[in-house]
C-alpha cells in the first residue's frame, strides 16, 4: 500500500504484485557514481512508485516526479541527491520519451 499527499494532491492506492518495473534506470556509468548503485532499496521504492504512478495515469508525469524525489529525501537520500534525481528523471522523459 502507498499513500501519499503532495500539494492539494493526495491518493492511496496498492502496486500489484506482478507490476513490472526498470527500476532505477541509470545507465551511464559516471552518473551511476555520483547518484547512486540503481539497486540501493532507497532508490528502487522511489522508482517503482514513479513508474507506477505513470504508468497507471494515477497523477501527471511531473507530479510523479515530484513524489519520487519526496520520497528519495523521505528514505534518507541528501536532498541534492533527490533535486539531482529528479531533474535527470525530468529531462530523460522530456528530451528522450517526448513527453510534455
Amino acid at each position: 500500500n502507498v499513500y501519499y499527499a503532495y500539494g492539494d494532491v493526495k491518493s492511496e492506492f496498492n502496486i500489484s504484485k506482478g507490476f513490472c518495473s526498470d527500476g532505477v534506470t541509470i545507465k551511464n556509468k559516471i552518473a551511476q557514481f555520483v547518484i547512486c548503485c540503481p539497486h540501493q532499496p532507497e532508490f528502487v521504492d522511489a522508482a517503482i512508485i514513479h513508474d507506477y504512478l505513470t504508468d497507471r495515469k494515477i497523477t501527471d508525469r511531473r507530479t510523479a516526479s515530484e513524489i519520487m524525489k519526496e520520497v528519495l529525501i523521505q528514505r534518507g537520500v541528501p536532498q541534492w541527491k533527490a533535486q539531482l534525481m529528479f531533474l535527470f528523471v525530468e529531462l530523460w522523459q522530456k528530451y528522450i520519451r517526448g513527453w510534455k
